[in-house]
Parts: C-alpha cells; sequence; structure tokens
C-alpha cells in the first residue's frame, strides 16, 4: 500500500509558541534550583537600606540565603568588593561564583533560580510583575529620595517639603489603585514586585515620615504592610535588627540632626551608610549605590 492512500497519524497540536518559552524559562529555573544547596546565596548589604532588605528578605524567606553585612564608603571600596561589583555599590548578590547588583534584578534572579512562585512563568502575570517593579523603581524613586531620606539621614530636604510630601502621597495612591486590586500586585500570592515596594511602604508608614516629610498614607498601603506581614516569614527584620532595623532608625529619629549643622559636624549612624557631614553642608545622596 502507498503511503499516498494511507491515512497519516493524528497530528500533534503544538502549543503556542509563548506557552513553550515560559514552560522552558521555569523548567531551566527547577532544574537550576535542584542542583544548587540551598542556602549558600550571600546578599550584601545593610538593614537600613530599603533596596538591599527586598533582596535579603527574599532570600531569607525562601531559605536560599542571607545577609552579609557590608558597609558602603567602607566595604564596599576594599579590592575583594570591586571584584564582585566594580560599581561599589550594595545590595550585591553572590550565589557561588556568580555576582549580581541590582535590588531589582536581584529579586528576578532569586526567584526564578530559588522561589519560582514569586515570579510565574505566565507572560501575563509576570508582565504586570514587572510593570510595578519598573514603575515603582523609576517614576516613584524619587519621591523616596524627597521624603525617607531625609528621615534616615541619608540625602538633605527638598526646599517645599509640603509639595514633595503630598505628590508622593499622590503616587502612593496611584501605584494602590492601579497595581493593588487584589490583596498583593500578582493576585492572593506574594511576587518579587511586593518585595520590592514592601520595605519603602513600611517605611512611609512611619509617624516621623508623616511630621518631617508630610506623607499621608493611603489606607490601601497601610493594609498591604498588615497582610505583606503576615504573609512574609522574614518582614520582622524591618522593624528589628540589632538597632539598625528601618524601624530602629527611625525611631531613633536621626534625619533632623543630619540635615545641617554649622557649628559641628552632623553624627553619622554607624549601620545608616552616610559619610559625616563636614561643617555647614548638606549630606546628599551617597554616591556609593547604597540608595539604589
Amino acid at each position: 500500500m502507498g503511503c499516498g492512500s494511507s491515512k497519516g497519524a493524528a497530528a500533534v497540536e503544538q502549543p503556542p509558541a509563548s506557552q513553550t518559552k515560559d514552560a522552558t524559562l521555569a523548567e531551566e529555573g527547577s532544574a537550576a534550583a535542584a542542583t544548587k544547596p540551598v542556602g549558600s546565596v550571600e546578599v550584601y548589604g545593610v538593614t537600613g537600606s530599603m533596596n538591599c532588605m527586598s533582596a535579603v528578605m527574599l532570600a531569607d524567606a525562601s531559605g536560599c540565603g542571607k545577609l552579609v553585612p557590608c558597609m558602603p564608603h567602607q566595604d564596599t571600596l576594599k579590592p575583594e568588593f570591586l571584584a564582585m561589583n566594580p560599581f561599589h555599590a550594595v545590595p550585591l548578590l553572590k550565589d557561588g561564583d556568580f555576582c549580581l547588583a541590582e535590588s531589582s534584578a536581584i529579586l528576578r534572579y532569586l526567584a526564578v533560580m530559588y522561589s519560582q512562585d514569586l515570579y510565574p512563568a505566565d507572560a501575563k502575570v509576570r508582565g504586570k510583575i514587572n510593570w510595578a517593579t519598573d514603575r515603582f523603581s523609576s517614576a516613584m524613586y524619587d519621591d523616596a529620595v524627597k521624603t525617607l531620606y531625609p528621615c534616615f539621614g541619608y540625602a538633605a530636604p527638598p526646599e517645599d517639603r509640603s509639595a514633595a510630601g503630598k505628590a508622593c502621597t499622590e503616587h502612593l495612591k496611584e501605584f494602590a489603585d492601579v497595581f493593588l486590586k487584589d490583596k498583593f500586585v500578582a493576585g492572593d500570592k506574594l511576587s518579587i514586585a511586593d518585595f520590592k515596594v514592601a520595605p519603602f511602604f513600611f517605611a512611609y508608614e512611619h509617624d516621623m515620615v508623616k511630621e518631617q516629610s508630610f506623607v499621608e498614607v493611603p489606607e490601601r498601603i497601610r493594609q498591604f504592610n498588615k497582610d505583606f506581614a503576615q504573609a512574609c516569614s522574614a518582614a520582622g527584620m524591618l522593624s528589628q535588627a540589632g538597632g539598625f532595623a528601618i524601624k530602629e532608625i527611625l525611631d531613633k529619629g536621626v534625619g533632623p540632626a543630619i540635615i545641617t549643622n554649622t557649628e559641628e559636624q552632623a553624627p553619622a549612624d554607624p549601620q545608616s551608610g552616610v559619610d559625616e557631614n563636614p561643617a555647614g553642608s548638606v549630606q546628599q545622596p551617597c554616591g556609593c549605590g547604597f540608595l539604589f
């Protein structure tokens, strides 16, 4: 019987290319995680940095690693650190012989390698997570510099603190309206976008930020903070870290004392990552990368 007259085998339906790509990404992450020892990841940084804490909390909560204390201006300028990150910035991730900097990049890496549920392979879900993460990192970062950083002593306050606080409040509400329609950014479960914003949202709710920077935290953001604290096993690090957690630094009220001092040098917190301030000058965001 000729092949032309026989009925061929039923064709196998192929999945869309996008689904195939997503599945491949998930398989690669799962395979890599299975071959790497859990708990070996090191995240260099300090507990008083909101960007550091996003990566530190994820590493701790997923069980893949831990914080390695690393002082900006000091440890970040040592040859051994510069060999890992020539831009002398924290946070920095070290996983075996692989090094990676920038907080958002670190979050994506940790999720793909060790906690895929925080960064689902579905292209649409991942797209929303990326959108929220990048929106906050770009359009809303200036708000943090103008309102949060003066309270920590990391930057000088803007000329019009009231206007800066009002703008920040509006942007927080916009973020909540667009990205927090559900419990978290990607639905009822945490994602890397939540880890990205959580340290900042936590800091915004501190009384000092309202008093000094006039930020009125929307109720939806306050509810997010409560939900994140319940869902993330590492959230307690935002409140307690041997005197140098985000809350502990804000509780000290270091901001007003470090902004300007015409008589003496303003004191520098040993974990703040801010250099001592010369008499009569104003401390600016440091170029070491601690604020990123």
